[in-house]
C-alpha cells in the first residue's frame, strides 16, 4: 500500500512511472537480515518517496518505522480493516 499510494518528490518524478506495480524484485532488493532478524528497508522505489522499514523478529514479531510519512500507516490499517478514514462532514 506504501508503494501505492506513495508520490514522486522533488527530482523523483523523473523516475515516477504512474502505473507500475509494486514487484518481487523491489521487496527483495530491499531485504536484510541482521541481529537474527529479516528486515526490509526503503528509500526511493521508482520515483515514490516510501521510507520504509519494516523488522520481521522470530516469534512473530513485526515492526513498522515510517519516515516523512505522516499517518499513512494508520490510513493503512484502516484500510485493510475495510473502514474509511474519511469521513463527511455535518
Amino acid at each position: 500500500m506504501s508503494f501505492s499510494f506513495a508520490t514522486p518528490r522533488g527530482y523523483s518524478a523523473e523516475y515516477f512511472v504512474p502505473d507500475e506495480q509494486w514487484n518481487l524484485g523491489y521487496f527483495v532488493q530491499g531485504l536484510d537480515f541482521r541481529d537474527k532478524s529479516l528486515c526490509f528497508s526503503s528509500d526511493y522505489v521508482s520515483g515514490r518517496l516510501m521510507k520504509k522499514g519494516i523488522i520481521f523478529k522470530s516469534g512473530g514479531r513485526v515492526t513498522l518505522r515510517t519516515t516523512n510519512r505522516g499517518r499513512g500507516a494508520e490510513r493503512w490499517l484502516t484500510h485493510l480493516q475495510g473502514k474509511r478514514h474519511i469521513r463527511p462532514v455535518t
